[in-house]
């Protein structure tokens, strides 16, 4: 088991100022407009990381900043007065990180928003194919959506990340592991696009924090360059569909948003 510790190295047995929830994913369902929307809240603080200004910790999910210590995760929470939470999306898909999670924060309510797998496939596929960075550096470069598809129905990373991240049952039944079901809200990111203020006051009521109209707004809603062949979508539909069908089991509800999109 991993030792949590502070930037000297010593052990910290009963750390302050940790978050009281966190947004663990999934990654592109929407989280980042969450977590925008959440910090409008005057009853709410939302961690960022001041050194390049990033809103998302990914304490729990990359070494080097696992490395650095409780201590440097602490510090990003210095507002005890408000309800404190972070984004980090890519914790849904780590059991690593899920673990580590628990083991620091088994009292945080952990919010996980759920997208249409079909869509959140394409558009996982244009985020890191058009990031040159991303496609370059982790390769990500295909020469199209239907030849990664390919590569990810054979299991070949990254590409495979592209149908086991919407696998979005496996993923709980992990979860469920670690934390109790009373800590964890589920969100269909379709409804927060159609019904913003209402979906996002289910968020604050789960928070504990009173509603509010907050005039929500979309983050990062990254443009196509051409839709997804109706084909390939065909296709993604049939594979997803009897996995779907074990989350909404365990939801109690189809996710009609998803019969459409």
């Amino acid at each position: 088991m991993e030792t949590i510790s502070n930037r000297s190295g010593s052990s910290l047995a009963n750390p302050t100022n940790l978050p009281d929830f966190i947004i663990i994913g999934a990654q592109k369902a929407g989280t980042s407009a969450l977590r925008y929307n959440l910090n409008k809240h005057p009853d709410i603080y939302m961690a960022t990381i001041e050194q390049g200004g990033s809103n998302e910790p990914n304490f729990f999910t990359r070494p080097k900043n696992w490395e650095k210590g409780l201590s440097w995760y602490t510090d990003l929470f210095q507002h005890p007065d408000k309800i404190q939470g972070e984004k980090s999306p890519d914790i849904l898909f780590n059991n690593q990180a899920i673990i580590r999670m628990a083991q620091t924060v088994p009292n945080a309510k952990l919010i996980v928003l759920l997208r249409d797998p079909v869509t959140r496939a394409y558009s996982a596929w244009n985020h890191n194919n058009q990031i040159i960075d991303i496609s370059q550096n982790w390769g990500w470069r295909a020469e199209s959506f239907e030849t990664a598809l390919s590569l990810a129905e054979k299991q070949v990373a990254p590409f495979k990340q592209l149908i086991n991240k919407g696998i979005y049952i496996a993923h709980i039944n992990n979860l469920l592991q670690y934390f109790p079901r009373e800590q964890l809200f589920f969100g269909i990111a379709e409804r927060f696009k159609q019904h913003p203020n209402e979906q996002l006051n289910k968020v604050l009521s789960f928070l504990g924090a009173a509603n509010m109209e907050l005039k929500p707004e979309i983050r990062h809603d990254r443009k196509y360059t051409e839709p997804m062949n109706s084909e390939t979508k065909i296709h993604l539909k049939n594979l997803f569909k009897p996995i779907n069908e074990q989350l909404y089991a365990f939801l109690g509800e189809e996710i009609s948003e998803w019969q459409t999109t």
